[in-house]
């Protein structure tokens, strides 16, 4: 498989970060996880175990979890009865870009956001250099309860317009609750999820924006950053 078709993932809160390779496999198989852990956390107290189990990764401070974009989706349906607009409404949507100003997700109202891609129509050599990565910065979050939102990948038809469904579901955020007599302030992380291979198989090589899809599962998130497409070069092209 080609580093192209790499996903990089990478989350941080409080003193704790953690960066993880995950290789999407064409064949349709479960990914397969590396994890490079360290933290600057010099706090009493147990530290928190690395659980390790097929698609799931746990890692860092708190219990902040991601789960790298794959074609099997670990995520539970989206409650129909709260989404019936969104999902039988065949009328196209007009998707703004994220602002300026930070966005309370809303369980019965998935935030979508028009994103825009730092090159379209990228060649296989090019690929290979560079894989293309979706951003969200300035995730807030209670670190006293579990939080988890779905991120889904779709392009846009018409420029800034988007069809009525999700789109193709590109990874996950999962933070697991960390009750400490100092961890009562709000926290901030940041979530990554390579696009590369999830773009050729929806077809989206060719788009010059993408409409991202947050959903909230549990808990109170903000997303007080900006979310942003770059492209970041492979272990190969480190190498050369």
């Amino acid at each position: 498989m080609s580093p192209g078709a790499a996903i990089v993932l990478s989350a941080t809160v409080a003193g704790a970060t953690s960066a993880c390779l995950l290789q999407r496999q064409r064949s349709r198989r479960l990914p397969r996880v590396s994890c490079h852990r360290g933290s600057n956390d010099r706090s009493e107290g147990p530290r928190p175990t690395l659980l390790q189990r097929r698609g799931l990764l746990i890692v860092g401070l708190g219990g902040l979890c991601s789960l790298a974009a794959g074609p099997i989706v670990l995520a539970e349906p989206v409650d129909s009865s709260k989404l019936t607009a969104m999902e039988t409404n065949d009328e196209l949507l007009r998707v703004e870009e994220f602002g300026t100003q930070p966005r309370r997700l809303d369980p019965t109202r998935p935030l979508r956001v028009l994103v825009a891609r730092p090159k379209k129509s990228r060649t296989k050599a090019e690929k290979e250099q560079e894989v293309e990565v979706l951003q969200i910065n300035g995730i807030q979050v209670d670190p006293t309860s579990a939080t988890r939102f779905d991120v889904y990948i779709a392009a846009p038809r018409g420029g800034d317009l988007a069809g009525p469904g999700l789109g193709e579901f590109a990874g996950i955020f999962l933070k697991l609750p960390y009750k400490r007599e100092d961890s009562v302030v709000v926290r901030t992380a940041s979530l990554k999820l390579g696009l590369t291979s999830l773009l050729e198989d929806i077809n989206a090589d060719d788009a010059e924006k993408l409409v991202v899809t947050l959903v909230l599962r549990a808990g109170d998130v903000t997303v007080g950053g900006d979310i942003s497409i770059d492209l970041r070069k492979t272990d190969m092209a480190r190498d050369m």
